[in-house]
């Protein structure tokens, strides 16, 4: 399974590559990179978005959101998983064909 990720372009394997998306993503919701890494809710689909798309370990994905511990990283993404609703960033994840 981790193969197929990988030969997928949008597939992300270092932090500028990671922070790169979320830039873009921001672009499409005029929302800067800050901006979107300090809403709470925007912040916690983009680190699912991240442990499902991209082989950063919860480090340094914590890294990237201001210093999280990875395990308040690894709650973000267990507490995301069980969400069945819509989210903010699914329409413009899936028009990037993040996901």
């Amino acid at each position: 399974m981790i193969i197929a990720k990988k030969e997928n372009h949008n597939y992300i394997d270092t932090i500028e590559q990671a922070r790169e998306k979320i830039t873009s993503i921001g672009q499409e919701s005029k929302q800067t990179f800050e901006d979107m890494i300090n809403n709470k809710e925007t912040r916690d689909e983009l680190i699912k978005m991240l442990r499902d798309n991209s082989s950063l370990t919860l480090k340094e994905i914590g890294k990237l959101f201001g210093g999280l511990s990875e395990s308040r990283v690894s709650r973000i993404a267990k507490e995301q998983a069980s969400k069945n609703r819509p989210h903010l960033l699914t329409h413009l994840l899936i028009n990037q064909q993040v996901i």
